[in-house]
C-alpha cells in the first residue's frame, strides 16, 4: 500500500487556492479585530477605517505582507485627513439617527414621504462612508476631492453598495437581537460585509488607475523632455 504524505494532498498545500483563501480570511479577521480595538475612542474611527482599507486592499491585490505594523503606519499617515472626514460623516449619521428617532416617536402620524426621504438619505450616507475611506486609503487627495469622489463612486456603484450596506445594518441588528452572541456575530458579520466592500472598491479603483497611468506617463515624458532641454541649454551657455 502506498503511503500518502501530507504534501501529496494538493488541497492542503500552502500555495493551493483553498489555503490561500483561508489565509486571507484569517487576515481579514485579524484586521477587523484591530479595527474594533482602534475604534474604541470613537474619534479614531475614521483613521482606523482608512487603515483597515489600506491593508485590506493590499491583501486583495496580493501587494506586500504583514498586518499589524502596516496597519498602524497607515493609521498614523491617514489620521488627520480621515478624522476630519469622520467628523463630517458623524454629523450626517447623527442627523439620520435623530430623524429615525423622530419617526419612531411619531409612529403612524408621520408622512410616508418623510420616511422614504430619510431612508434614501440614510442609505446614501452609509454608502458614502463605505466609499470615502477606501478612497483616501488608496489615493492622495484633499478632503474635498475625497468627498466628491465618494459621492460619484456611490452613484456609479450604488447597486453594489446597497446590499453590502444592508448586510452591515442587518449584522448590527442581529448582534443586538442575539446579545449572547454579540461579539461573534458583529465580528464575522462586519468582516463579511467589509470583504465584499473591499472587492467592489478594488475593482472600481483599478479602472481609475488604468486611466491615470497614461496621464502619468505623459507627464513623466514631458518632465524628461524639459529636463533634457534644460541640460542642453546649460551646456550651450557653458
Amino acid at each position: 500500500m502506498t503511503e500518502m504524505r501530507y504534501g501529496d494532498l494538493g488541497l492542503f498545500r500552502f500555495d493551493s487556492p483553498v489555503m490561500i483563501m483561508i489565509g486571507k480570511i484569517a487576515d481579514f479577521i485579524v484586521l477587523n479585530f484591530l479595527w474594533v480595538i482602534c475604534c474604541i475612542p470613537v474619534v479614531t474611527i475614521g483613521a482606523a477605517t482608512a487603515a483597515k482599507y489600506t491593508i485590506a486592499m493590499r491583501i486583495v491585490r496580493n501587494e506586500g505582507s504583514g498586518i499589524i505594523g502596516p496597519f498602524f503606519r497607515a493609521f498614523k499617515e491617514n489620521f488627520k485627513q480621515a478624522t476630519i472626514i469622520w467628523c463630517m460623516m458623524l454629523l450626517a449619521i447623527i442627523f439620520c439617527v435623530i430623524d429615525w428617532y423622530y419617526i419612531r416617536e411619531k409612529g403612524n402620524d408621520i408622512s410616508h414621504y418623510y420616511v422614504a426621504a430619510v431612508f434614501v438619505i440614510s442609505v446614501i450616507v452609509l454608502c458614502v462612508c463605505m466609499s470615502v475611506f477606501p478612497f483616501i486609503a488608496r489615493f492622495k487627495v484633499t478632503v474635498r476631492e475625497a468627498m466628491k469622489a465618494a459621492f460619484i463612486l456611490t452613484f456609479l456603484q450604488f447597486y453594489k453598495f446597497v446590499p453590502i450596506a444592508l448586510l452591515e445594518v442587518g449584522t448590527v441588528i442581529a448582534a443586538i437581537w442575539y446579545s449572547r452572541w454579540f461579539p461573534m456575530v458583529l465580528l464575522f458579520g462586519t468582516c463579511t460585509a467589509f470583504y465584499f466592500n473591499t472587492l467592489v472598491c478594488v475593482k472600481a479603483f483599478r479602472k481609475i488607475e488604468e486611466k491615470m497611468e497614461p496621464q502619468a506617463a505623459s507627464e513623466e515624458t514631458e518632465d524628461k523632455i524639459f529636463h533634457d532641454a534644460s541640460q542642453e541649454d546649460r551646456q550651450e551657455s557653458g
